[in-house]
């Protein structure tokens, strides 16, 4: 790799070094499909990262004045929304924040990239970390879960993890014990442990129905109706 870009990353890893290293990531070089390169912030395995980018300019890659000018810090919106009642998060892109061209000046530049890195926070992909969750369905599927609940009560409704798949569960009034478990794009809607329905994952408006319509016909023929 060539010389320069190395010292790039050296100036870096020395500026940020400890803060990176916390959160689980190390700044690396990657080329794209065309050869440009860049800096990223990720771990080992790829699953943890850092939603900043620095694609390095012409000085960066050994112009003339050896430096950061003519490269651009980019950094990309990552939202959090709570979803359960256990402590769940959920991540979602939000798309591109702001992009920074850099100059020549060195200390200049990385103190830009300092303060945008520490800004940016942290992603875990997948099912990487324990109560993180980048699962649009998933995500989205609450909202209509709890508005099914709505008019049910207080009712808790937990996330949990197993070596499959993330599901949702709780206790209706009537004691019923619901499961909600979503793979491979479908969710699994169990009642009392038992398969009531199988519906596509991203279809909250449909998952918030049925249960709707199961828990309100249950209830309303049951001793425990409000």
């Amino acid at each position: 790799m060539e010389f320069h870009l190395l010292n790039r990353l050296a100036e870096v890893r020395s500026k940020l070094g400890p803060y990176l290293e916390a959160l689980g990531v190390r700044a690396k070089i990657v080329k794209d499909s065309e050869g440009f390169p860049s800096i990223e912030f990720k771990s080992k395995d790829g699953k943890t990262f850092c939603p900043v980018e620095i694609t390095l300019g012409t000085t960066a890659k050994g112009g003339p004045m050896n430096g950061w000018g003519g490269s651009v810090l980019r950094t990309y919106l990552w939202e959090e929304a709570d979803v359960g009642h256990n402590g769940w998060k959920h991540q979602f892109f939000g798309g591109m924040k702001e992009a920074v061209e850099l100059e020549d000046d060195k200390d200049q530049s990385l103190e830009a990239i300092d303060i945008l890195v520490r800004g940016a926070g942290v992603v875990y992909a997948g099912r990487s970390k324990d109560k993180f969750t980048d699962d649009e369905d998933f995500g989205d599927a609450f909202f209509a879960i709890e508005d099914a609940l709505t008019l049910h009560g207080e009712i808790v409704v937990n996330c949990e993890r197993s070596t499959t798949c993330d599901s949702y569960t709780f206790r209706d009034p009537g004691k019923q014990e619901w499961r909600i478990a979503f793979r491979n794009e479908k969710a699994t809607i169990s009642l009392d442990g038992k398969r009531i329905a199988s519906l596509p994952s991203h279809d909250r408006d449909a998952i918030g129905g049925l249960i709707e319509e199961r828990l309100s016909r249950y209830l309303d023929r049951s001793p425990f109706k409000r």
